[in-house]
């Protein structure tokens, strides 16, 4: 087994991915949380679910950087509008780097989708990873939006302020040039 895997599971977390710095409950499966991830602070629009007693994010779900949330919370009074109007004709509401929020009806449900997506013959479509909000869903997100973003710059400030490590080196096994066997030599690979 691999040292990293080791750490892995005997901390229970991956080093890349840390718990959440705050969160906040959209329903009983759906929270908004602030995550840092490989030193990039993201806002996770997820559905969870439970194993072993432990609750775990799952494959539904949209991580926002910074500026996509900005965007989003820019749009937010547009996208309420739509959504109390019944009206899937507003938008889409373009966010950065391929992301995008639609309004949309589907089986007499009101939804709010916030996916990312791609462009195909010219066309941008929706992709697979996002997340679609039922209109309470996406009230509460509006509801917490002030809050969140808020909690966002807090973990931006404090991130920006912490000390940078200096890079991991690694061991590496050079052969010894008078045949006394292997020598031990330090590298940043």
């Amino acid at each position: 087994m691999s040292k990293r895997r080791a750490d892995t599971q005997a901390s229970g977390t991956s080093k890349k991915r840390k718990e959440s710095l705050k969160d906040w409950a959209l329903s009983s499966k759906r929270k908004v949380t602030i995550n840092d991830f490989k030193n990039q602070m993201l806002v996770n629009i997820r559905e969870y679910y439970t194993k072993n007693g432990k609750e775990l994010p799952g494959s539904k779900g949209v991580a926002l950087n910074p500026e996509q949330w900005k965007a989003l919370c820019n749009v937010k009074g547009e996208i309420s509008k739509a959504v109390e109007a019944l009206d899937d004709s507003k938008g889409p509401w373009e966010l950065p780097k391929r992301k995008r929020a639609t309004v949309s009806k589907y089986k007499e449900m009101w939804l709010v989708d916030i996916r990312e997506t791609y462009i195909k013959d010219g066309k941008t479509l929706p992709g697979r990873k996002g997340i679609s909000l039922k209109a309470e869903q996406w009230g509460k997100l509006a509801k917490h939006m002030d809050d969140v973003s808020a909690a966002l710059e807090d973990a931006l400030d404090e991130q920006e302020n912490q000390p940078i490590a200096p890079p991991k080196t690694k061991a590496k096994k050079v052969k010894g040039k008078m045949g006394d066997g292997d020598a031990e030599e330090n590298s940043e690979d």
